[in-house]
């Protein structure tokens, strides 16, 4: 708990609050906020998913990167959305994953094969 007097009271008035780690900085979380899922990290798992059915409906990788007006390295690079642990992508839905689990820390993370593994690492909270 944070205590703080507002302007023009002498009443404090006290917040629940967790600190939690997000690479190298902190960030201060203030109450149960209610979180709306991540759309970016969303928006980035299905397009991972469409372009696994269009690979294995026997599409090059180089001519899905075409389609998508997008670089084949960029393409490989995010099929790893595609292959995430249920566990993951329910948190994901639900806006229960952890506050450094974005698209962003993803795309520049390995991301283990094993769902088990997985798990262990990006839903550690």
């Amino acid at each position: 708990m944070i205590g703080i007097k507002l302007f023009g009271s002498n009443k404090p008035y006290e917040f629940p609050f967790s600190i939690r780690k997000r690479g190298v900085e902190q960030k201060l979380c203030f109450g149960a906020q209610s979180r709306e899922p991540d759309m970016v990290l969303v928006r980035r798992i299905r397009r991972a998913l469409a372009w696994v059915d269009k690979l294995r409906s026997g599409a090059r990788i180089s001519e899905v990167a075409a389609d998508e007006k997008i670089s084949p390295e960029f393409l490989s690079n995010n099929l790893k959305f595609a292959f995430l642990s249920p566990d993951i992508l329910e948190a994901i839905v639900s806006a229960q994953q952890p506050v450094d689990l974005t698209a962003k820390h993803l795309f520049r993370v390995s991301v283990p094969l094993s769902w088990e593994a997985q798990n262990a690492i990006f839903l550690q909270d």
